[in-house]
């Protein structure tokens, strides 16, 4: 069986794998970057980037941003709303599936090889990176695991076995115009409703992703 090596595997084609994708390859490096599923993708995520991050980047996003909040509505149980105001951009919001797909898009241009709709099977790390996949055995110099916690990554080398879960449930809820424009340009988080979590409101284009995260492994998480 012929084995394609590379100088950098990276899995995942996540904001962090695209992005060091895209690193790497401007850089020279011969790059693959695999991701399970067919791009572009749903990827479940509130999609708020801080401007800095946007910044940081170093290329431009403006083609998949839906809104540029300026306003913080900060509660506590859900009352005592306080608005914090920055007369500069704070937090842009994307919808992951595009965002993600821009990002890739951008490493491929600048030279990664892309192999999406591609399982990782296994992952080795001796004298050098090997995987296995759906679609061939490639090894390489480096491997970077951007598939999160309880990716094959992780599980395969024995990573993050004493991670903490941050369970989290979002929706897409649609509102009405009234409701739309008056969150034109705010976003809400709220603490202290669910002990040692947060939720938050994150207003896009044509609806709001709305959802609340915590520490899963507190006992009294619930009360």
């Amino acid at each position: 069986m012929r084995v394609n090596h590379f100088d950098v595997i990276v899995i995942g084609a996540g904001p962090g794998g695209a992005t060091a994708a895209f690193e790497l390859a401007r850089a020279g490096v011969k790059t693959m970057l695999i991701e399970k599923q067919k791009l572009p993708r749903h990827k479940t995520c509130g999609g708020g980037l801080t401007y800095k991050v946007t910044k940081a980047l170093g290329f431009d996003i403006s083609s998949v941003v839906e809104r540029t909040i300026t306003n913080f509505v900060l509660t506590y149980k859900m009352s005592h709303p306080r608005v914090v105001k920055s007369p500069n951009p704070l937090v842009c919001m994307v919808r992951r599936s595009e965002f993600d797909n821009l990002l890739t898009s951008t490493a491929v241009n600048a030279g990664a090889q892309l192999m999406d709709e591609t399982l990782v099977e296994n992952v080795s790390a001796d004298d050098r990176c090997g995987i296995s996949t759906s679609q061939g055995m490639y090894t390489a110099d480096f491997l970077i695991g951007a598939d999160g916690a309880t990716g094959i990554t992780a599980r395969a080398l024995g990573l993050m076995t004493d991670r903490v879960l941050l369970p989290a449930v979002e929706n897409e809820v649609e509102v009405s115009s009234q409701v739309a424009e008056y969150w034109r340009d705010k976003m809400s988080l709220d603490l202290g409703t669910l002990r040692a979590s947060y939720g938050w409101v994150f207003p896009k284009e044509d609806h709001f992703n709305v959802g609340v995260e915590g520490f899963g492994h507190h006992t009294d998480f619930a009360r």
